[in-house]
């Protein structure tokens, strides 16, 4: 791997915006029904000179790194996967599981899991400074909240244990 290329940053909005201008009339119909299910673009605009530069640093790549790679199965993510299929890929994500039953999606795109590590893990290596969390049970947090936080938090509570 040459590392004295240049680094390419962009969102996966900008970069499936790019691809999807780059295909062909069929690809577009497809794409045009994923946003008709609600899929909305950036609104960055690049004119065809950075447009055709970005693709094309893109398709070329040798490592992309995906961040919140819980949101590759989404057709959006998975477009701008599936474009540089030669690259190494590396996702980070505090969170790689969906609630959708996709989760196994995930590591078809990205690959199996090659580190894994926790926030206490982290703390005693220096990296985050280590969390201080009490916990209390609502009745009592409702005795030490004021005013009108007191009032919504035991509406809510009421609300919660009526449903």
């Amino acid at each position: 791997m040459d590392y004295s290329k240049n680094t390419v940053m962009a969102t996966v909005q900008t970069l499936n915006k790019v691809i999807n201008e780059s295909l062909d009339d069929t690809d577009k119909q497809m794409m045009n029904e994923l946003a008709s299910e609600g899929i909305k673009y950036d609104d960055v605009e690049l004119n065809d000179e950075d447009r055709k530069r970005l693709l094309y640093e893109y398709s070329t790549s040798e490592l992309v790194i995906f961040d919140e790679t819980q949101h590759v199965p989404a057709s959006t993510a998975r477009t701008v996967v599936k474009y540089n299929d030669t690259s190494l890929r590396l996702g980070l994500s505090a969170t790689p599981w969906r609630d959708d039953g996709r989760s196994m999606d995930i590591y078809a795109f990205m690959g199996t899991v090659a580190h894994i590590t926790n926030a206490s893990d982290l703390a005693a290596m220096g990296y985050v400074v280590p969390a201080d969390i009490t916990m209390y049970h609502v009745d009592t947090l409702i005795r030490l909240l004021t005013g009108p936080m007191r009032r919504a938090m035991s509406s809510q509570v009421k609300i919660g244990l009526n449903v």
